[in-house]
């Protein structure tokens, strides 16, 4: 690989308690690693916020855009539980380390993206069936 087409390396950035770091529905590429701190994945339907997951140090977000090829916009929205420290990768970075898994692996991996992809559909879609009956 060229100098000039050098993969980024990954950054460091903080968010504040409270602080949105992804909103949902927005497109983008980049992974995030939690190396302090904890965030919240939600879904928003007005103003009801609906958790998906509570992620700690360790966790990662993101991921879901990178593997669906980044044609799909952010599925749900993570925020700040607290004061956070994050790991960016640059979706580059994976897509070098995801073209040397075995085909059967690869296979494997989307199968198990779609069924997730095809839980947070009808998740969000209870949502807005709760949220219009409760009105």
């Amino acid at each position: 690989m060229t100098e000039d087409k050098k993969i980024p390396p990954s950054a460091h950035v903080c968010y504040a308690k409270g602080e949105l770091i992804i909103k949902e529905g927005d497109y983008g590429s980049s992974i995030y690693k939690i190396l302090k701190g904890n965030v919240r994945v939600f879904r928003k339907l007005d103003d009801y916020k609906f958790t998906l997951a509570t992620l700690e140090r360790g966790g990662v977000f993101g991921e879901m855009a990178f593997f669906n090829f980044l044609v799909e916009p952010r599925s749900a929205s993570v925020e700040a539980i607290d004061d956070v420290e994050l790991e960016v990768w640059h979706p580059a970075l994976l897509a070098e380390e995801y073209k040397r898994i075995s085909p059967m692996l690869g296979y494997v991996l989307k199968q198990t993206l779609n069924r997730l992809m095809i839980l947070n559909k009808v998740i969000g879609d209870l949502t807005a069936k709760r949220k219009s009956t409760s009105t």
